[in-house]
């Protein structure tokens, strides 16, 4: 993985973290990146996606609010601004 890439700790580490905690961080540094769009292994897409790359795009399941199953936040979202540090 790439320096810089993994939530550090003072002491070089991340191994407090738990794996969920370090899942959304990773899913926060690959938007940073302009990595693309993240699924999930386990979304199944029933049609073509196109996303405008000026907006946010959140998966939406019932009734539960936004996810980050499916998730892309473009480079200059507010969002951001702390996982790129």
């Amino acid at each position: 993985m790439p320096k810089g890439f993994v939530p550090l700790r003072p002491d070089g580490s991340w191994r407090d973290w738990t794996l969920l905690q370090f899942s959304d961080f990773f899913r926060m540094r690959l938007m940073a990146a302009r990595a693309g769009v993240w699924l999930d292994a386990d979304v199944l897409l029933l049609k073509a996606v196109e996303i405008d790359p000026a907006k946010p795009y959140f998966a939406w399941e019932r009734p539960a609010p936004a996810r980050n199953s499916v998730l892309y936040l473009p480079p200059d979202d507010r969002s951001l601004s702390r996982s790129k540090s």
